[in-house]
């Protein structure tokens, strides 16, 4: 293969990757803050999702084959890549304008929240003064 084949190949995964987040930003967080749906766990979430598919072609490399027929080693490869990106996004973003972040348990289902402290939704027990943190879905289903 010669370069220029290479190189070919690779700006067209870069055409259909770029399709492809496209089309999943949109189903995932819509076109207006088409990065919403990252924004609850950042970029250490971007992170957890990559990792989740590494293990998945790990454990494909390992046992020679995927039960799940939907996604094909190539499909886990075209996400890892997209991923990647938006971890660069949140990334970048994040050294432009440091953040006040913690983890957290949310209050009402017991789960690791993360809290961007700049922005973040609060319920209050008994005291005022006992800040809780919850998910947005688990305030949505309280009400």
């Amino acid at each position: 293969m010669t370069s220029e084949q290479r190189n070919e190949r690779i700006k067209k995964m870069f055409k259909d990757d770029l399709d492809l987040l496209l089309r999943k930003g949109h189903d995932y967080s819509g076109d207006s803050d088409c990065m919403s749906n990252l924004q609850d766990f950042g970029f250490l979430g971007v992170v957890v999702r990559l990792g989740d598919k590494y293990h998945r072609l790990k454990s494909f490399v390992e046992q020679g084959k995927m039960k799940v027929k939907d996604e094909s080693v190539i499909d886990t490869l075209r996400d890892m890549r997209n991923y990647a990106f938006l971890a660069q996004i949140l990334w970048e973003d994040s050294q432009e304008k440091p953040r006040k972040v913690a983890w957290e348990e949310c209050w009402i289902c017991g789960q690791p929240v993360y809290i961007d402290l700049e922005k973040y939704e609060i319920g209050f027990d008994k005291d005022p003064l006992d800040i809780k943190y919850a998910h947005k879905q688990c305030l949505g289903r309280r009400k």
